[in-house]
């Protein structure tokens, strides 16, 4: 009985066995195998119970081989054909299930399909708290992989800000009601999200299902519009920038749980801690360029500092913290950085969608501070174009912060632009109102506003003190109700005329105040305000001081101008051409004679330029670049006179003087240089007869001179008889009368040779020290009869000169001679050479009677004499010393003079030395060229007189 009951429980427990799993599985194949298992491990049956015929359905009975009792085996056969039909109809009833399988798997897959295609996450879990299925967007949300997840407890995923775990998840009261939660990351940050839990109809064990929403967008967007709104309140009740950049930070740091956050104001090429909410000490100053900071200065784009994610899990979204991590990840933390080396990232605020870039020059991931390791996000700060600060944010632990952060942070950077800029911008107006008030209060002008019905919105301190009334009290009237009828319809009709032409208008107008009215000069002009509404405003300056003297001016513009037209008829009259340039070398005026005399229309040179002229000079000189030349060089050196001679070849041949010199005003101001060129054509054509016939008139007197000089030395020696006393008295006078109007022909003669240019020098190496030695040699005897001292003072090294020796030992004569005849008896003469720069100087210095000033300017025009008793008793020509001058100059020399009455004189002459190459120091082009210059002005003082 015991087996019986035994086998009956074993194959019932086998049916159910299967039945349970045909209803689980669905499928075919699995349940008879689950059948096959569970018949193989039913117990066997006890000796002497089993049947033959159960042998053969179950297999051999007892390990002793005892066959099975037959007395009980038809019972044994109708259990077996039981169990035989159960199985029977088991399995065409899983062959049934195995069709609604197919189809319970179509609708699944599509049922997998319509999850996977919502953007909420999908998963369920029973009753237990253990996750039995999670759709792809589960995956998304939370980082994990659904097989990883599978069999998970809910904990693992879901949390609260209070840590009250899932208390109402299981609560049927609570079912489809929207909650805040935090879900839990592998990497151990949290993503705050929304779910929604529903439960799932079954008969067995509760099966929950549960829909998440991922809302950390919508959580920073509602931050960043709170803290908008709190920026808002801040600006909108503060205008001081450091309390506006204090609220910032603060507001920044708690919204947002940023624990370090700070703003940098640039000052120059340094950028200096204005707030900070920092739990460490940073840096008060850093250098524009210097460390990620700095460089986001000069690069003006944001700058993320980020490495390996080394530091502990950290909460991102406690309550007011920012969303991270949103990518999905899987049990490997996908979202951490790995091997990646610590990076320096730039984000232009101009271009979001730009990527950060690593930046290779960083090599340490530290903050500025040298701390513990940080992750870092700078924005720069700007006002209009220019980067005005820096706005830094940053977090202890590498990776902390990402490209997600540098969004937000810029998002925060550009509220306290606007806040700081709207503060700027309220200090800029109140001080520049104050600046007005101050400005208009000192202002020596009447200043005043009104609006389109001409009723006064604005007037100043000075105007409303006019009219004997406060600023205030002005303010809301017109014109009708301030001044006398006649004076406000005046004042109202410009002002009409002012917004009905729409453009400014400049009047006199006639104010009475308290004793004799005023005369104003008033400036009207329309505007509108930022309504688009209309006003005239107005200034006025008080001219009635000033009238006289407007008065006074235009009759002297008058008289100016009745002066200037005589000047300019009188300048019009002369036979000289005028021409006035001006300091910056601009022809400032002509006369009609200029543009008669050169050919020119006077209208079409006033204000050109001497350089411009350069054609025209051309054309009509015939060396037209010497004479622009000439007034372009007198104008820049500034050479009070100057005087040359030019032939003139177009319109006709002349030749042309011109006299420079610079004209002042009556207060010296320098108003330019005048330039008269004058026709002295027949002047000079008188000159060279006079000079061809003082030239043959000389020639020819010197032939019989000849003759009475050489009768008269012979009468003299006694040839033809003897002679007496007194007959040698009269023949020594005729003598030196003779000798002396021969040197007076000689020096004619040189003169004459000179003017006309055919003297010929045979210059070459001289040397001076023989030459002043000969001279002396022959000046000696009548040096000793006058009882006078020689003395000589000549160096042994000193270099030759470069001359004609003839002419140099006639210049050393003239000079030797003139120091000899004005020394008294027992005077001295000295004589001094020596080398000078690339010049031999010889020096003839006397202790004779001396020269004034004005016989020294003098000195070189021909047959020029001092008037004083010694000269009176030597004979001379005056020729002498304007012959040796000339003999200088045509050897590239130059002469100069320096006296005192009483005191003596020094003549001094400098000739070029020759160099060791044998050549003269000064060329034959600069001599002729300073030759030139000397010989040209015309006077007979071949040189300018100079004074040490």
């Amino acid at each position: 009985m015991l087996g019986r009951n035994l086998f009956i429980g074993t194959a019932i427990a086998a049916i159910a066995t299967l039945a349970i799993g045909a209803g689980l599985a669905l499928d075919t194949s699995r349940t008879v195998g689950r059948l096959m298992r569970t018949l193989h491990t039913l117990p066997p049956v006890e000796p002497g119970v089993a049947s033959a015929g159960s042998a053969g359905a179950l297999g051999s009975g007892s390990p002793g081989g005892l066959a099975p009792d037959t007395g009980r085996g038809n019972e044994f056969d109708r259990v077996t054909s039981a169990i035989d039909a159960l199985a029977t109809n088991l399995i065409t009833t899983t062959s049934s299930l195995d069709v609604a399988l197919g189809d319970a798997r179509r609708d699944q897959a599509w049922m997998r399909a319509v999850l996977d295609g919502i953007t909420e996450g999908i998963f369920t879990f029973d009753s237990l708290g253990y996750v039995h299925s999670f759709s792809r967007q589960a995956e998304a949300i939370f980082g994990r992989s659904a097989a990883a997840t599978v069999d998970c407890h809910v904990d693992d995923l879901l949390t609260t800000a209070d840590g009250t775990e899932r208390s109402w998840l299981g609560d049927e009261a609570r079912l489809g009601e929207r909650r805040e939660m935090l879900a839990r990351r592998p990497n151990g940050s949290m993503l705050p999200v929304e779910i929604a839990v529903g439960q799932v109809p079954r008969d067995r064990l509760p099966l929950y299902i549960v829909a998440v929403r991922d809302i950390s967008d919508r959580k920073r967007t509602q931050r960043e519009a709170d803290l908008l709104e709190q920026v808002r309140r801040v600006y909108a009740h503060e205008l001081d920038v450091s309390e506006v950049v204090r609220h910032v930070v603060e507001a920044i740091a708690t919204a947002f749980d940023y624990p370090n956050v700070r703003v940098y104001v640039r000052d120059g090429r340094s950028l200096h801690l204005a707030r900070a909410v920092d739990d460490r000490t940073v840096e008060d100053r850093i250098a524009v360029g210097d460390g990620p900071i700095g460089r986001s200065v000069v690069t003006d784009s944001s700058v993320l500092v980020s490495a390996r994610d080394d530091s502990p899990p950290r909460s991102d979204f406690a309550p007011g913290a920012g969303a991270q991590d949103t990518g999905a990840g899987t049990d490997d933390d996908s979202t951490h950085h790995g091997e990646d080396a610590p990076s320096l990232a730039g984000h232009d605020r101009a271009n979001p969608s730009a990527e950060p870039s690593a930046d290779p020059s960083l090599t340490d991931a530290t903050d500025a501070t040298g701390d513990e390791p940080s992750s870092l996000v700078a924005v720069p700060l700007r006002d209009a174009d220019r980067v005005i600060g820096v706005l830094v944010v940053d977090r202890p632990g590498w990776g902390s912060l990402d490209a997600t952060d540098v969004t937000l942070v810029e998002s925060l950077a550009a509220h306290l632009e606007i806040a700081m800029g709207r503060a700027r911008l309220h200090t800029e107006v109140r001080e520049s109102e104050t600046r007005f008030a101050a400005f208009m209060g000192n202002s020596p002008t009447l200043a005043w506003m009104k609006d389109e019905g001409l009723r006064y919105v604005y007037v100043n301190d000075r105007f409303a003190k006019l009219i004997v009334q406060t600023q205030t009290d002005v303010v809301g009237r017109d014109d009708f109700e301030l001044w006398p009828a006649e004076t406000a319809a005046l004042l109202q009709a410009n002002d009409r005329t002012v917004l009905r032409a729409d453009r400014p208008l400049e009047t006199h107008e006639e104010l009475p105040t308290f004793g004799d009215p005023k005369t104003y000069l008033t400036f009207r002009f329309p505007f509108l305000d930022g309504d688009g509404r209309r006003f005239v405003g107005g200034v006025a300056v008080d001219v009635s001081e000033h009238r006289e003297a407007e008065i006074e001016l235009e009759q002297q513009y008058r008289e100016a101008e009745h002066a200037r037209s005589e000047t300019n008829a009188i300048l019009d009259a002369t036979s000289e051409a005028i021409l006035l340039v001006s300091p910056d070398g601009h022809v400032v005026t002509v006369n009609r004679r200029f543009g008669e005399l050169l050919g020119l229309e006077p209208s079409a040179t006033i204000g050109r330029d001497i350089a411009s002229l350069q054609p025209t000079f051309d054309r009509i000189f015939l060396d037209g670049a010497k004479i622009r030349d000439l007034l372009i060089r007198v104008h820049a050196e500034g050479d009070p006179r100057a005087k040359h001679v030019f032939t003139q070849q177009w319109p006709e041949h002349r030749e042309l003087e011109l006299y420079s010199t610079m004209v002042r005003g009556v207060g010296g101001d320098l108003l330019g240089r005048l330039t008269v060129f004058r026709d002295v054509t027949r002047e000079r054509a008188v000159d060279r007869m006079k000079t061809e016939f003082v030239a043959l008139v000389s020639h020819e007197l010197r032939t019989p001179l000849t003759s009475i000089k050489g009768y008269v030395d012979l009468l003299l020696d006694g040839d033809v008889g003897e002679v007496g006393d007194q007959q040698r008295e009269f023949l020594e006078v005729v003598s030196n009368n003779v000798e002396r109007q021969a040197a007076l022909i000689n020096d004619l003669l040189d003169i004459s040779t000179m003017e006309a240019g055919k003297i010929i020098l045979n210059q070459a190496a001289v040397d001076l020290t023989h030459a002043i030695q000969s001279v002396c040699w022959a000046m000696a005897p009548q040096i000793d009869r006058k009882g006078q001292r020689l003395m000589l003072d000549v160096p042994a090294d000193l270099p030759e000169a470069w001359g004609d020796r003839a002419r140099i030992t006639q210049i050393l004569t003239n000079l030797i001679s003139n120091a000899h005849k004005y020394t008294p008896k027992g005077g001295l003469i000295q004589i001094a050479a020596e080398r000078q720069d690339e010049l031999v100087r010889v020096d003839v210095r006397d202790s004779g009677i001396g020269m004034t000033p004005d016989e020294q300017a003098q000195l070189f025009n021909k047959f020029f004499r001092a008037k004083n008793r010694t000269t009176d008793e030597v004979g001379g020509t005056g020729l002498g010393l304007v012959i040796t001058r000339a003999l200088v100059d045509m050897q590239g020399g130059s002469m100069e003079v320096v006296s005192a009455p009483g005191k003596g004189s020094v003549f001094s002459f400098t000739l070029p030395m020759v160099t060791a190459d044998g050549v003269p120091s000064i060329s034959a082009e600069d001599a002729a060229t300073a030759l030139s210059r000397r010989l040209s002005t015309g006077t007979g003082r071949l040189a300018p007189t100079g004074q040490r």
